[in-house]
């Protein structure tokens, strides 16, 4: 039976999804054979995997037919990501509210992609992938409140002001609120501490030199002005990162122009838009 906390059932991963997260590719074990060893089983995140190694995004001139090519032109990190990604957007598949679809499904997918231009102005492309991760990550426990109470959390997303808010309206109906529910949703499944370190909500009055959460708050504010969702007060402090990142005016303004073109072309973009129209 599935463990729960506060009478919340955490999210049922697939083996596929667990596995793959858990993996360390510093491992001597480590290897493309043991990556295909654990998909290899699950034929529906197969089919997936080949659908994107021929996508747009990597623009082959061939089709790529086996899933050992796949996964070596995919790469670990990204085929990590791409199942984190598709188990949100399967479980949220059952809630047809808009706000909770553009906020925990949307949301995620546009402020990762939008991450990998920050993370290159920022000259920090070696936690590219990182952020990407954190960004996909940030609203992943919220999706459990959402499926607990559909109704009542979509109020929630549509009245809080700030992430303190979030938290406390949170408590009010669950007892528990996301950050901690994330920590407990990750120690069930036994996941990497980098994973929950990267999960640290912003702390608006002492700003941490934390690249990755830094970036990832920056994506999401970008993320939010591009699904015209309204910015909260936390998202004042955005001057303070772009000065710690290094990410001047201009930088950012050529990000902005770029957004539409750079987000919806993306193939993670396309899946989430394609299963909610």
């Amino acid at each position: 039976m599935l463990k729960s906390y506060f009478n919340i059932e955490l999210l049922p991963l697939s083996t596929t999804t667990i596995n793959l997260l858990k993996l360390n590719p510093q491992s001597s074990s480590f290897s493309s054979s043991l990556i295909e060893e654990i998909i290899l089983p699950d034929q529906s995140f197969c089919i997936e995997v080949l659908k994107l190694a021929n996508s747009s995004l990597y623009a082959q001139s061939r089709t790529i037919a086996h899933l050992k090519d796949a996964i070596t032109l995919i790469g670990f990190k990204t085929l990590k990501n791409f199942a984190l990604m598709l188990s949100t957007k399967d479980a949220l598949g059952r809630i047809k509210l808009e706000t909770t679809q553009k906020y925990l499904c949307e949301l995620p997918i546009v402020s990762a992609i939008i991450s990998q231009e920050l993370t290159m102005e920022a000259n920090l492309k070696s936690i590219k992938e990182d952020v990407f991760i954190a960004c996909l990550l940030k609203s992943f426990s919220m999706t459990l409140f959402a499926l607990k109470e559909p109704l009542k959390y979509d109020d929630i997303i549509k009245k809080h002001k700030n992430y303190n808010e979030l938290k406390i309206l949170e408590k009010e109906i669950f007892s528990i609120d996301h950050e901690q529910l994330s920590k407990k949703l990750f120690e069930y499944y036994e996941l990497p501490k980098s994973l929950i370190e990267n999960l640290e909500e912003l702390n608006t009055t002492k700003i941490k030199d934390h690249n990755v959460i830094l970036l990832r708050e920056m994506a999401y504010h970008l993320g939010k002005q591009f699904l015209e969702i309204p910015i909260s007060r936390d998202d004042d402090i955005r001057k303070i990162i772009q000065t710690k990142l290094n990410i001047d005016d201009k930088k950012l303004e050529n990000i902005e122009a770029n957004l539409e073109q750079k987000v919806k072309p993306h193939p993670f973009y396309q899946m989430i838009i394609s299963e909610n129209k």
